[in-house]
């Protein structure tokens, strides 16, 4: 399986499979749902042209209570139909986003909306048997040919767009990923997350985590309340505790890079994507101190721990969040739905928290942005302005979907790194503990500035 495995282990590397398992997912739609998917396209056909396909949803979005009741869609899938029906902004991009995919058996419009609306109602799995790829963010699978189109490209830095995304993952964290429902994959069974293959992936499970390891699910309630799962005492002990100069890492991550002297403003849009203060830390007034200092970035897996912990001690100064976009993505010409490559990228525009600390030492302020990578993307932040916080505590969590972070340190701090031998993997194959070493500040010899 590992030939298979993509970045992070969030998605393959290579769409065409990422294609295989979401015509797989449509045909068996369907085969169970024969007289569903027959209602659907009567109304939403298969097009030959772009402009024949936009009329059917202009003059069939004006039934939509029908489909619904045909459909039993979602109101935040209905909303989506609706909209492409009778916003023509919105519509036209979202059709041509389709249109100008670049593989002849891509899903179409009306078929992926199928798909998207029995996704929000289906549990993730942790790997795919049939086809054996891991496909955990399924919603970022379905629009991985469609969101890398020049349209797609629009249409995903569109505040409309967003919101109706945003609130159909919204609708999916709320009503299946929250519930009951949802713990049908927390087992040993098939595509489950606790057969012996996935807790390869996670190993000493049950003794880091708090669980109970004889209980249905382990006692889980929920696949958000798995995702979120909290350590055991001691699980991840803090290094250099009460060495004001040690930096710890923040979360459970594979290394990405540490860049120096980053700039206030940069085209973080280009290929290369320079970092940009200014943007990442939402024209926060304490940017300036950030501007020409260092930046550390590092992402997680679906498996690994998804809380995350204050780097340093000290007052935090800074505690928000900043909305942002969904699916959006750097230009890319290959055959790559390369989230990882991304990654600076997504630090600017995708939903984020921002946090600063003051250290109240030589250190200065540090600043740690938790960013919301791909499907639910919800960063939750623990803490609040003027609150003290130590080394290792936890201050926040991600919720399901791709996650990575940015520490950010002050011009002129010099620190040296301890990666612990990792060297920066796009496949995410091996990962720093939360609360272990990130980096040691280094500080300035005596009479020197």
């Amino acid at each position: 399986m590992s030939s298979t495995l993509g970045v992070a282990k969030w998605l393959p590397s290579d769409r065409s499979k990422i294609l295989k398992w979401a015509r797989k997912r449509l045909a068996n739609y369907k085969a169970k749902n024969p007289e569903r998917y027959a209602a659907f396209k009567k109304y939403f056909p298969d097009a030959q042209t772009a402009d024949e396909e936009l009329q059917e949803f202009v003059r069939n979005a004006s039934l939509i209570k029908v489909i619904v009741d045909k459909m039993a869609f979602s109101d935040s899938i209905k909303e989506l139909i609706y909209a492409i029906g009778t916003e023509a902004d919105v519509g036209q991009l979202v059709i041509e986003m389709f249109r100008q995919q670049d593989h002849p058996e891509a899903l179409g419009p009306a078929d992926m909306i199928l798909l998207l609306s029995d996704t929000i109602r289906t549990t993730p799995d942790y790997v795919d048997n049939e086809s054996d790829i891991q496909i955990p963010c399924p919603v970022g699978a379905l629009l991985t040919y469609a969101m890398v189109t020049p349209a797609g490209y629009a249409a995903f830095l569109k505040r409309r767009v967003n919101e109706l995304f945003r609130n159909i993952l919204n609708d999916y964290q709320k009503n299946w990923l929250l519930t009951s429902n949802s713990v049908d994959k927390l087992a040993d069974v098939e595509n489950g997350w606790f057969t012996p293959l996935a807790l390869s992936e996670m190993p000493n499970f049950d003794d880091d985590f708090v669980c109970d390891p004889n209980a249905p699910h382990k006692g889980f309630k929920s696949f958000d309340d798995f995702f979120t799962r909290d350590l055991k005492k001691g699980a991840r002990p803090v290094g250099g505790e009460d060495d004001p100069n040690v930096v710890v890492n923040a979360c459970e991550n594979a290394p990405y890079g540490v860049t120096y002297v980053v700039q206030k403003y940069d085209a973080y849009w280009i290929k290369s994507q320079p970092y940009s203060v200014a943007y990442i830390l939402d024209n926060d007034p304490l940017m300036e101190k950030f501007i020409g200092g260092t930046i550390y970035q590092g992402f997680l897996s679906p498996h690994t721990y998804h809380q995350f912990h204050a780097p340093v001690s000290g007052k935090v100064v800074v505690s928000r969040l900043v909305s942002g976009t969904y699916f959006s993505q750097p230009y890319y010409t290959d055959n790559s739905a390369n989230y990882i490559a991304a990654q600076p990228y997504l630090a600017h525009v995708s939903t984020r928290g921002v946090v600063i600390i003051d250290t109240e030492t030589a250190l200065g302020l540090v600043a740690f942005v938790p960013i919301g990578m791909v499907d639910v993307s919800t960063v939750d932040l623990k803490i609040q302005p003027n609150q003290y916080i130590k080394k290792g505590e936890n201050i926040g969590t991600f919720h399901f979907g791709g996650s990575s972070h940015v520490i950010l340190f002050e011009k002129g701090k010099e620190l040296a790194f301890d990666l612990q031998g990792i060297k920066p993997d796009p496949l995410g194959n091996s990962f720093l503990k939360v609360n272990t070493k990130l980096a040691t500040f280094v500080p300035p010899k005596q009479g020197k500035k």
